[in-house]
Parts: structure tokens; C-alpha cells; sequence
């Protein structure tokens, strides 16, 4: 359900105090709340009268983009680390919704470059998420529509557009049921909201938007900002400024350190690939050549069974043609050589005036040739 009540006697006495340092940025202008009839206690925003930046700004939905994400992380204040270090640059602003089991749950909020700058960025959709429960969606009827749930603690909303102009594809688009409640609020009412939702909102929620300004805006806060306003959230900002100042130096040299550690790591490799291309190479080099000297070892045998009259390297086998009394003993003679590896008739013996005439092929058993003991090398 919703939960508000637009009127005064709801207001507590430092919310005064809030009015006159809050503003609201929408169609490219800083609007200020005000009271509009004091009887009928109703709230109203108007054009902001004097240039002074407000301490505080509600920022409309169309100036900035709204993620919900899950980190693997327990730590809240690493969390928080990890969101500056990912949008390091832009203006974000985060809201942790819960952490456990070692997961943390978080909106963030990325705001536009247009919009003025403040100590504290509020994005309205925070706002209207604290007056109602999950079983609500909340539809601002504004130019164009705005609609906002909670689901699983997690802060959804959207602009009307082509694809979800109604609550129905609202909510099919972020999962959620169909069965959740409507309520409809005119865009006149929504400084009523404001002021029911701050009543609501814990100081530290609303420190936790805290964004450190530029030092012109600064000075302006400085000097024209309210005093105790001023001095709590800049004692607030001294003490994070440095905290994150310090983890951030620490993160960057630890990213330093494990970064030439891995420029190390793959320098070794890359030469390790280099010398193992190296060794292939060798390798196949060496494979392809033949010790034509280790052939003598074999010569013998067939000279004791045959007569050669030619021989040939063809294609890495060593080729004979020649005569025999019998050409089957050379063949068997050859394959009985510890230093011969397939051989074989190339084509059918032939038989001439009592000789065998062939043509018999054999390799060289280079392994066996290598590790023999008898190998003169």
C-alpha cells in the first residue's frame, strides 16, 4: 500500500530546515518546494527563485539510469569501492538494498551530465520506493507516465516508452507478478511525496547520495549554504574523501604490482613458446636428414648374397637392383639387420640364366642405429 499524508502536522520540525536547502531538477530547470496554502497544507513545486545550487537535489527520472546488480561480494565498503572503481568518471550515486551469504544486492544510479551540481543527489525513484510495499506499483501520471515497485528489496522503475506504456508490460519486463496493486498519482502531488518520503528517509540514506562536488560549486556551498547543514555533511565528506582516497592508492598499487607480475608471467611464456617452436623445428629438421654412413653396416650383408648394380634414394628408401643366386635370402637377410626397417620386393623377382633378377627397397632403422653398441659414433 501507499503511505503517505500530504500535510503539515506531518512534517517534523528539521524537515523546515530541508525545505529551504532541497530542490527538485526536472525539464531542464531547479524547482523548490513550497507550501502552497498554509489551511490546506498542501505542497507545490515551483521555479526556483534565486540562483543559489540547493544542498540537496531530487533529480527527475529522465536525467539518469537506474541498475539493479548483484556483486559476490559480502563486504559492503568493498562493494562500495568496486561501484567507483567500475564507473570511475561519472556521477553515480548507489543504495545497498541487502547482503548475505557472501552477496550484495545494490541500486545504482547513473546521473546525467546536465544536471546542476549538489552535495547530495537524491533520484526521485529512491524517494517513491520509500512510501510503498511490493505488493504496489506506483504510477506517476506525469508527461510521460513514471512507474515504480519493489521486488525481492530491489528498487525497479520506468519511464513510459513505445514498448512499456502500461503497468502490464511494466511488469513483465522486470518479472514481477500481475497481481500487484495500482496507485495512480497526479504529477501535481508528487512535492507532497517528497516531503512524506524525507520523513521517512534516515540521515544516513541521505548522506549515502553524497556526491563530492566541483570546487566552484563548493565555494558557492561554502558561503551561502546553511551552516549546520553545510558542517555535518562536509565533516561527512572529509572522513569518506580520505578513507576512499586510501583504499583506492592501496587498490591502484596492488593493481600496479599484479599487473608486472602477469607481464612477467607472460613474457616467460611467450619465450617458452619461442623455444619450443624452435626445438619442432630442429626436431623435423633432423628427422628428415639420413646418416648415409650408417648404410655400410648393411652393405656387407647384401654383398655377401648378391650383386648390386645399382643403388638409389628414393623418396627416404634406399633402393637395390641386382641378381641373386636366390633373392629371398638377401631379403630375409636384410630384414634379419638390426639396422634395416621394412624391406621389401619393389616388383616380382625375375629368373635369367640362373640368376634372380630384383629390385628390393628398405629403410634404415635409425633408433636401433643410435642406441647400438655397436655404433661407431
Amino acid at each position: 500500500m501507499l503511505n503517505f499524508h500530504n500535510k503539515i502536522f506531518s512534517i517534523k520540525l528539521n524537515r523546515k530546515l530541508l525545505l529551504k536547502i532541497t530542490g527538485y531538477f526536472n525539464n531542464n530547470e531547479v524547482y523548490e518546494i513550497e507550501l502552497r496554502k498554509a489551511e490546506s497544507a498542501a505542497f507545490s513545486l515551483k521555479k526556483k527563485s534565486d540562483k543559489l545550487p540547493p544542498v540537496i537535489l531530487i533529480v527527475a527520472r529522465y536525467y539518469y539510469q537506474e541498475i539493479s546488480r548483484s556483486y559476490p561480494l559480502g563486504n559492503k565498503s568493498e562493494v562500495r569501492k568496486l561501484i567507483k572503481l567500475e564507473f570511475e568518471g561519472q556521477r553515480v550515486v548507489s543504495k545497498i538494498i541487502k547482503s548475505d551469504k557472501g552477496k550484495t544486492s545494490v541500486n545504482i544510479w547513473i546521473i546525467n551530465a546536465e544536471v546542476p551540481q549538489a552535495l547530495v543527489l537524491i533520484p526521485e525513484s529512491y524517494l517513491y520506493s520509500t512510501l510503498i510495499n511490493s505488493d504496489v506499483i506506483l504510477q506517476i501520471n506525469s508527461s510521460p507516465k513514471q512507474f515504480i515497485t519493489i521486488q525481492n528489496g530491489a528498487l525497479h522503475s520506468q519511464i513510459a516508452n513505445g514498448l512499456i506504456s502500461n503497468t502490464a508490460n511494466f511488469t513483465t519486463s522486470i518479472g514481477a507478478p500481475n497481481t500487484l496493486k495500482i496507485v495512480d498519482i497526479e504529477n501535481t502531488g508528487v512535492a507532497g511525496l517528497f516531503i512524506n518520503a524525507f520523513n521517512k528517509v534516515s540521515l544516513n540514506s541521505l548522506l549515502s547520495f553524497f556526491v563530492a562536488p566541483k570546487i566552484e560549486v563548493n565555494k558557492i556551498l561554502l558561503s551561502k549554504a546553511i551552516l549546520p547543514a553545510f558542517c555535518l555533511g562536509m565533516f561527512y565528506v572529509l572522513a569518506s574523501s580520505v578513507f576512499v582516497y586510501g583504499k583506492k592508492a592501496y587498490l591502484a598499487d596492488d593493481i600496479r604490482t599484479q599487473r608486472s607480475e602477469v607481464n612477467k608471467v607472460l613474457s616467460v611464456n611467450d619465450s617458452v613458446d619461442l623455444k619450443l617452436a624452435e626445438y619442432k623445428a630442429i626436431t623435423q629438421f633432423l628427422a628428415s636428414k639420413i646418416n648415409i654412413e650408417r648404410l655400410w653396416f648393411v652393405m656387407p650383408d647384401v654383398f655377401d648374397n648378391a650383386i648390386i648394380k645399382r643403388l638409389e634414394f628414393n623418396q627416404g628408401r634406399f633402393v637395390l637392383y641386382g641378381e641373386a643366386e636366390r633373392a629371398t635370402t638377401l631379403l630375409s637377410t636384410l630384414n634379419a639387420n638390426q639396422y634395416v626397417n621394412d624391406a621389401q620386393f619393389d616388383n616380382p623377382v625375375r629368373t635369367n640364366r640362373g640368376k634372380e633378377i630384383f629390385i628390393a627397397s628398405f629403410t634404415l632403422n635409425v633408433p636401433q642405429l643410435m642406441t647400438s653398441d655397436k655404433d661407431p659414433i
